[in-house]
């Protein structure tokens, strides 16, 4: 049995669109899309969105009501009947039927129809042909993995998991010689078994692993036969690598931090200067200044698109997701 620390789970580390709603007072600032010269293609009409995938974006038109998805000349492709959703992924969406404490979650098509019926307690994204579902027993939440059909093809048996990403997945063992993180694949054997606390998924070959250690969270980066390729000594966080760059947090202060972007060698490419920044998506990053801003730069770190707005998502089919004021 492995001799870890005792692991204080942050979560697997998904690069996901930021969006900052959460500190956006209900109804006062809307959200629309913009093209990569800056431009609306999509006015702001919108209380909450998600990124493009699959042609499709995922909407809410006021605070209480419902998800559905547009196209990008802004019209709805599926019309809001959905509590909560994720965006498309291989051609299917989780959708949760019901409240967040008590609500259900399945899986609809990009026609909006239900495939796999709201069931699970959680679900995550389809990848590679199979999705992350949690379940209830009589004890615990356990998570597995099933197929387009709604099957399980690994048993929901884990404590926390994220999705499949270059045939590997990372799953929590919380009893036995495994305990902690490990990689499986898709026939569920564990392919890399990392003495590490934490561990993201496999991005361009790379995963980001972090140590909790006493003096806090160090992070560094593994290659797929679980080599070191940057030493766990980054303070903060690491994110993964998006287009060869990941992005790097750093204290200023005792209250304050910055980000910046490193390498696939662990090289600092772009200074630590923006309060908060997301990956690398079409060769654009978002970033936020010390002026609450968001803009976007280019990879020297070259603004494209000036810091003007009270938030933004992630590029992503030529779009993004802004927020301006009503």
């Amino acid at each position: 049995m492995r001799n870890l620390k005792k692991i204080r789970l942050v979560g697997v580390i998904i690069s996901i669109m930021i969006l900052t709603t959460s500190c956006v007072p209900p109804g006062s600032m809307l959200w629309g899309y913009i093209d990569k010269s800056g431009e609306y293609v999509i006015e702001p009409v919108f209380e909450e969105v998600r990124m493009f995938k699959e042609e499709l974006a995922a909407v809410k038109l006021s605070s209480k009501g419902k998800w559905g998805f547009i196209n990008k000349k802004g019209e709805f492709a599926i019309k809001p009947k959905f509590d909560a959703v994720l965006w498309f992924s291989e051609g299917l969406a989780a959708f949760r039927d019901g409240n967040e404490k008590n609500g259900k979650w399945g899986f609809i098509n990009t026609k909006g129809e239900i495939v796999i019926p709201a069931q699970f307690k959680n679900a995550k994204l389809f990848t590679e042909g199979l999705a992350p579902v949690q379940v209830d027993d009589e004890m615990n939440s356990r998570w597995g993995f099933i197929n387009t059909k709604g099957e399980f093809i690994i048993e929901p048996v884990y404590s926390n998991v994220s999705i499949f990403s270059e045939d590997l997945a990372p799953v929590q063992i919380t009893k036995g010689e495994n305990k902690g993180w490990v990689y499986i694949d898709k026939q569920n054997n564990i392919i890399l078994d990392p003495e590490y606390d934490n561990v993201s998924i496999f991005n361009e070959g790379i995963a980001i692993v972090g140590m909790n250690e006493n003096n806090g969270w160090k992070w560094g980066a593994i290659d797929k036969q679980g080599n070191e390729i940057i030493e766990p000594t980054i303070p903060v966080y690491l994110a993964n690598f998006h287009e060869g760059l990941a992005r790097f947090v750093v204290e200023i202060g005792e209250k304050s931090t910055l980000m910046g972007y490193i390498d696939t060698t662990g090289q600092k490419v772009i200074e630590e200067k923006y309060t908060l920044a997301g990956d690398f998506y079409e060769n654009l990053a978002c970033v936020r200044d010390k002026s609450k801003n968001w803009g976007f730069i280019n990879k020297d770190g070259e603004y494209v698109i000036e810091s003007k707005y009270l938030s933004v998502g992630d590029f992503s089919e030529g779009l993004a997701p802004v927020l301006q004021q009503k």
